[in-house]
């Protein structure tokens, strides 16, 4: 049995408050047709949504199988709604742009079954009429599609506001038909003002009038309302509902999903970019370790001081012994790198008397001499244009730039003086002059001899170009003659034992008669020579990384000797520029997805506005306040897709444009291409994003009163 115990309900109109209910208290049978009659303001509607839980009374109570409904939460009011009440409206509240079966079904919970429903259909008169567009229904048919609305979760109170007042008298007639008919199983409580139809077909007519009305107590036992049924998940309908929703408003969802997906594009090219770059970096780092060499040189090297705080206002005299580390190379320095076991060469240049002369006795600047590590590290990384690599310590290479340019004043010292044919080089040769000839003793000093003809016959040692070469990958644009470190070793031990080094180890002045530090000079006429630079290759990353820890643990107990890893500046650099543009580029990224955002933000809220009445009809057929704001999310996430699907084409479309362009303007080829678990996570980022921005106005459209939804106050 259905109880209202003094029932108020009241409006606050300016500063003042308007009665609406007055200490309502009313009976309902189980099974009966009962009629609340009453004028226009009376609060005979206001009393219906307040039986039908879509509205809350001020005070008083009302009860339902001993149970205090007054007292139900949220989650409870939802399942009454669904389950034990059956809304009928005067002017249907149906949802135009679903069909009969949709409508019908769109608050199905746990009710009638299919063959029920259809069943339900046929006996309305509108199984012919179940797959049509509500928009183009008669008023009878839509109000006999609210009458099956009403009755698929086969709930125990049918409520029915004005249900004939939108209809003529025959199609009134016929619904009032049915609801007698229902009214023989169920309690069906119709809000009307039609006394005629009143007295015809009422069981009990209740007269409401300023809010108040009589009481009349009945005597019945209560029932199980809801029979142990459950108020299922409205999600199907929510999907549906979303689904149509964004097709019938085609033009709008295409936009808002092109706006949303200008973020993923930016923002996906940019971290595509930066991830392809990093992989090129790194494959780069792979390719080049055994290239670059990690170099020790003797020298000067500035420590920064991190700490030191800048003063603009005055100079600052530094302590040159405070910010300036010398490396020396000694002899035990020289044992512990040779004595490391993951090196793959070493080569050692040195600062020593090196006389060069061409086969036409022109003397040859030592600096293009350069030591290659091994015959393989030329075929590893370097293209052989003509002739040979070489097999011995007397055969040398031509190495050009990647453009086949070659330092006029290195091949002129050949007589050559125009652009030649490879094979014009093969063959040319060199000469390396020992100290006992270039150095004559002239009493007690000694001097040069500068007769090239005579020093290129005397010498012995003979070199010979036996190919040109160019890098696979430019790292350097210098032109050099490459030798081995054996040719240097054997030039070292030669000049150790000659006449000038003799005499100088005797004497203590400059027997060149220069300024020049014994012990210096001594060194660089071959008398125990070190190097003044160290070349450490290596074959690997983890190898480079085992090499510079024991390097850096050699500095831990002795003097520290710094070393510069060359490839690892040089790709530094590059990193830091790439990370720099990322950045920019990101940050323009974040901007279009912070617009796209408040884009959704924006339409959300337009949208929740468009169907504040739907929003009530759903609500009032059991929907859940999450359902709402599901329906909601839910639209927005399938924006979100539609937006994912027009990046990746975009994408996709623009790669050959992209590596075009690198191509064309750094000469970076195929640098492109698309990670698609990249934009994944690009678009599971904008996803969130998205579902943030909508959330607000979704949250909103949950909270909106039924009541006001459903007669869009």
């Amino acid at each position: 049995m259905l109880k209202l115990k003094n029932v108020c309900k009241c409006y606050k109109v300016g500063e003042e408050k308007k009665i609406i209910l007055d200490n309502i208290n009313l009976d309902f049978k189980n099974r009966e047709l009962v009629f609340i009659l009453g004028a226009s303001g009376s609060g005979k509607s206001t009393l219906l949504n307040i039986i039908g839980g879509n509205l809350k009374c001020d005070s008083g109570e009302i009860w339902l199988d001993g149970e205090c409904i007054s007292d139900y939460n949220d989650h409870e009011y939802d399942k009454y709604r669904s389950l034990v009440i059956g809304n009928i409206f005067q002017d249907y509240n149906l949802i135009d742009y679903l069909n009969v079966t949709e409508n019908v079904l769109l608050g199905y919970s746990d009710g009638l079954s299919k063959k029920e429903i259809a069943l339900l259909f046929k006996q309305l008169g509108i199984y012919d009429k179940r797959y049509d567009k509500v928009v183009n229904l008669s008023g009878g048919e839509k109000q006999r599609v609210a009458i099956a609305r009403a009755l698929v979760n086969n709930p125990d109170i049918i409520l029915a506001d004005e249900p004939t007042g939108a209809l003529d008298s025959k199609n009134g007639i016929e619904v009032m038909e049915i609801l007698s008919k229902i009214a023989l199983n169920k309690l069906v409580i119709v809000v009307s003002h039609d006394n005629y139809l009143a007295n015809k077909y009422a069981s009990r007519i209740i007269n409401i009038k300023d809010g108040k009305c009589d009481y009349v107590s009945l005597n019945e036992n209560s029932f199980i309302v809801t029979d142990g049924r459950k108020n299922k998940s409205k999600l199907y309908s929510v999907i549906k509902l979303a689904i149509k929703n964004l097709l019938i408003k085609k033009m709008r969802t295409i936009f808002t999903a092109v706006a949303i997906s200008l973020g993923v594009i930016s923002m996906s090219l940019v971290v595509n970019l930066y991830s392809n770059f990093s992989s090129e970096i790194s494959n780069l780092e792979k390719d080049v370790v055994s290239v670059f060499p990690i170099v020790i040189n003797n020298g000067d090297y500035q420590i920064l001081d991190a700490e030191k705080e800048k003063v603009s206002n005055k100079i600052v005299i530094k302590d040159r012994d405070k910010y300036i580390h010398t490396n020396k190379i000694n002899k035990d320095y020289l044992d512990y790198v040779n004595n490391i076991d993951k090196i793959k060469y070493i080569t050692n240049d040195y600062d020593i008397s090196l006389p060069l002369i061409s086969d036409t006795y022109n003397k040859i600047d030592n600096k293009y001499l350069k030591i290659i590590p091994s015959e393989d590290y030329i075929s590893d990384n370097y293209e052989i244009l003509a002739g040979r690599n070489v097999k011995n310590k007397n055969e040398i290479l031509l190495k050009l730039d990647n453009y086949n340019n070659a330092d006029s004043k290195l091949i002129n010292n050949f007589n050559i003086n125009s652009d030649i044919d490879y094979d014009d080089i093969i063959g040319r040769k060199i000469k390396v002059i020992i100290n006992d000839d270039y150095y004559i003793k002239n009493g007690e000093y000694y001097i040069i001899n500068n007769n090239n003809r005579e020093l290129y016959n005397k010498s012995n040692i003979s070199l010979e170009i036996v190919g040109v070469i160019k890098e696979k990958n430019e790292t350097d644009n210098n032109n050099y003659l490459y030798c081995s470190q054996e040719l240097i070793n054997e030039i070292i031990n030669i000049n150790s034992d000659s006449m000038i080094v003799k005499d100088q180890i005797i004497s203590q002045n400059n027997i060149l008669g220069n300024d020049i530090d014994r012990d210096i000079l001594l060194s660089y006429l071959g008398y125990e020579t070190l190097p003044s630079q160290i070349n450490i290759y290596v074959d690997n990353l983890n190898d480079k990384d085992k090499v510079t820890k024991l390097l850096d643990d050699y500095n831990l107990d002795n003097d520290k000797m710094v070393y510069v890893d060359t490839m690892a500046s040089a790709i530094d650099i590059v990193k830091k520029f790439i990370a720099i543009i990322s950045v920019v580029l990101i940050l323009f990224s974040v901007v279009a997805i912070i617009i796209s955002s408040l884009m959704i933000g924006i339409l959300t809220n337009v949208r929740v506005l468009e169907r504040k009445k739907e929003i009530g009809i759903f609500r009032s057929l059991g929907a859940s306040k999450l359902d709402i704001k599901t329906l909601f999310n839910i639209e927005n996430i399938f924006i979100g897709i539609i937006s994912l699907f027009i990046s990746i084409f975009v994408i996709m479309i623009m790669v050959g444009p992209i590596n075009k362009m690198m191509n064309n303007y750094m000469g970076l080829e195929d640098i492109f291409f698309i990670k698609y678990w990249l934009i994944l996570i690009v678009f599971i980022i904008n996803l969130v994003i998205i579902k943030i921005s909508g959330s607000i106005p979704a949250i909103k459209a949950s909270r909106m009163e039924i009541v006001n939804c459903i007669y869009n106050r």
